[in-house]
């Protein structure tokens, strides 16, 4: 698991061109993972409006050297703009890694990985397994791009995120566009879980499951952050947001995993979160305040 330091942000130079291309498509996508966290900091850097956490108590931020993007449904099943997003990602230098080839293009190190939610069972536009999601029929106009299904992606476009990011030397800036606080949140959450269950897992060797915690703490931390980070204007969304979310399963399960994980106090990323730079009073205020969303009352 590469990591980078967002101080000297070397993913820039591989997103953006591809991000503005997409924006032109219109394709209504979010930028999802560590990245779009550590794009929204940047921002957040500016004097604006007060986050839940003051940005001088936000310890130094990480992001491994992946490019995760969640599609809309219906663009995994356009038959225009799908072959189209294949074809801009090739001619940027992309290029199509095996053996995920269809939703995981490469370009030197860097990784750019397309998600999508899981269709529901009446979505005529679109086929799905447990492997991908890929439109029905096969574009004739070209290559086509397939989705990794992404249960936890379900609410991502419920009043997301936009704001006006800077370049890193600030000489230019890119909209962007994140899921809100608590979207991702509820992504982050099943992540965390899902890869500390793989670290348990005594069949993959020692090396495999040390990453595979290393990627569980780095998800349970970016729950924290990702509140840390919240605003006024996102926060006033919650309620609705809420609403969305509490119609899907993938929601259920984030609140038992939030309440017997995060919230426990033997839970094993309650425990990890206390050995983090984080000042242990917002740790708890934090999770006090998801406590409010991530709780059984809400199923």
């Amino acid at each position: 698991m590469k990591m980078t330091d967002i101080s000297n942000d070397s993913l820039w130079e591989y997103f953006v061109p591809v991000w503005r291309k997409l924006e032109e498509l219109d394709c209504k996508a979010c930028l999802i993972g560590g990245y779009a966290l550590a794009l929204k900091q940047r921002w957040l850097i500016a004097p604006r409006e007060a986050t839940l956490i003051g940005y001088e108590k936000w310890p130094a931020l990480r992001v491994t050297q992946d490019l995760d993007v969640v599609f809309p449904i219906k663009i995994i099943g356009d038959q225009k703009k799908n072959p189209a997003i294949h074809s801009i990602l090739s001619s940027l230098g992309w290029i199509p890694l095996p053996p995920h080839e269809n939703w995981t293009y490469a370009k030197n190190e860097i990784k750019f990985e397309i998600h999508t939610p899981v269709p529901p069972p009446e979505e005529v536009s679109v086929t799905a397994d447990a492997r991908r999601v890929k439109p029905r029929p096969k574009p004739h106009t070209g290559e086509s791009i397939h989705g990794a299904p992404n249960s936890e992606a379900v609410g991502f476009d419920i009043f997301p995120t936009e704001f006006s990011c800077p370049s890193p030397d600030e000489t230019d800036s890119v909209l962007i566009r994140i899921p809100n606080p608590l979207s991702l949140c509820m992504m982050k959450i099943i992540s965390a879980e899902d890869r500390y269950r793989k670290s348990l897992d005594e069949k993959n060797p020692e090396a495999k499951r040390e990453l595979q915690l290393r990627h569980a703490r780095k998800h349970a931390g970016d729950v924290v952050r990702t509140i840390a980070m919240t605003l006024r204007s996102e926060r006033d969304k919650m309620d609705e947001v809420l609403a969305g979310l509490k119609l899907h399963k993938p929601f259920k399960n984030a609140c038992e995993i939030f309440q017997k994980r995060f919230v426990a106090p033997d839970g094993w990323a309650r425990l990890f979160l206390r050995t983090m730079q984080w000042e242990a009073d917002d740790v708890n205020s934090i999770i006090d305040f998801l406590s409010t969303h991530f709780s059984m009352n809400n199923e």
